[in-house]
């Protein structure tokens, strides 16, 4: 521990520090410690929201002169707020995607810049062939990439759904050999299907953040669970709270890179046991997936929990919608719960109806009441449940919860 408190404590010099930004000097003040010697030291220093960082403008933040700037990477902004920049000197090294225990020959990438990774390749002396996926052309990137020796992808979880019928056409899912996946939160039934469907990968999950500076967290896919995660090298992880949120801060800084310390991720998370080690799970995000009720919330890993197996027909994913509805004197809640499936929707039409009062039972708003508790206390209306057709690749992140106005 106290080699890691000698990291953390290089990292926050350099912040303090840097001469072309006083951003860090600014946020802690000047009865910030001195040096971070103890536990006690590093519990002193404030958290880092990303409203911190979206309060300075893009140059003030920087930690390297404008004229050296070489990368900008942007935030999606799902999260709700505006998008973010982040300025760099450099791009991250890409050597943790190619590794001799499972060697691959081609990739198709939809995350990093290829030409960097292809770069990182050529200077290892590898023979990878990188492709480029284009979300607007997926059968034009994996044709390309087929007539090269696909056997390696990296995409977000949606875009591997869509993948997938054209893999299935190519009859060509045997022949993948390693899946990263990253971006979004891998479901339980997705990991399923994963797992069925790519019999021979190595199949595994990178978390990455785009403020950060390389992949913070990376782990296994595993059965009824999905992607867990270890933090890397380069990082530092806690856990705050009563709602469990993921804090991260860099334990190794690249020169003229904006490190964080203490930084509010905003994922949830939960300890995993696995292989006799404890691994990270992401729950969700905590301004987006839960909806708070009288008596208790609605999170989205009771409602996964509740919808994983519940029937045959069913793929597990799902979308929740909320509404509020005049009553007599009271505004109540109607929770409609969408479920998806592969198979012909208007066939089993009516098996929402049947489902509903299930679920209601299944799902938990706090630890002894129940969805249909609320019912019947008269605090809920009755749970609405319809089957739809399953879509892909159409957001860039999962969104599951909607309040409708």
């Amino acid at each position: 521990m106290k080699d890691l408190l000698k990291k953390l404590d290089r990292v926050y010099q350099y912040a303090v520090g840097n001469e072309h930004s006083d951003f860090y000097r600014n946020l802690y003040g000047h009865d910030r410690p001195k040096q971070i010697t103890t536990w006690e030291d590093w519990k002193r220093l404030p958290l880092l929201s990303k409203e911190n960082i979206a309060a300075v403008p893009f140059l003030k933040r920087s930690f390297t002169p404008y004229s050296e700037i070489g990368t900008v990477r942007v935030t999606s902004g799902t999260s709700g707020g505006k998008p973010l920049a982040y300025p760099r000197s450099v791009s991250s090294a890409y050597e943790n995607h190619f590794d001799d225990q499972h060697p691959t020959r081609c990739l198709l990438n939809f995350f990093a810049p290829h030409h960097l990774m292809q770069n990182t390749c050529h200077q290892a002396g590898s023979g990878h062939i990188v492709i480029a996926g284009d979300l607007n052309d997926l059968s034009g990137s994996l044709a390309l990439a087929l007539r090269a020796g696909l056997d390696h992808i990296m995409c977000t979880p949606s875009t591997l759904e869509a993948l997938t019928p054209l893999l299935q056409e190519h009859k060509a899912c045997s022949r993948i050999k390693r899946i990263e996946l990253a971006g979004e939160t891998l479901t339980t039934a997705g990991t399923k299907r994963l797992l069925a469907t790519f019999p021979n990968a190595y199949l595994w999950g990178d978390y990455a953040l785009t403020e950060s500076q390389g992949v913070v967290g990376v782990g296994p896919i595993i059965p009824d669970i999905g992607a867990v995660y270890l933090p890397t090298e380069i990082s530092h992880w806690e856990i705050i709270g009563d709602e469990n949120e993921l804090v991260i801060s860099h334990t190794w800084t690249v020169q003229n890179h904006f490190p964080l310390l203490r930084y509010r991720t905003g994922d949830r998370v939960q300890i995993v046991a696995h292989d006799n080690r404890d691994y990270y799970r992401i729950l969700g995000r905590i301004e987006l997936d839960r909806i708070k009720l009288h008596g208790g919330e609605l999170r989205i890993d009771i409602i996964e929990r509740a919808v994983y197996g519940l029937h045959p027909a069913l793929d597990g994913d799902y979308e929740l919608h909320l509404a509020r509805k005049k009553v007599e004197e009271r505004t109540l809640p109607e929770v409609e719960i969408r479920l998806t499936t592969r198979g012909d929707a208007n066939a089993i039409g009516g098996l929402g109806d049947e489902l509903a009062p299930l679920l209601a039972v299944k799902i938990r708003v706090a630890p002894d009441y129940t969805f249909a508790d609320g019912v019947r206390d008269g605090h809920y209306l009755p749970l609405k449940c319809t089957v739809v057709p399953a879509t892909f690749g159409q957001s860039p992140k999962t969104k599951r919860f909607y309040i409708d106005d």
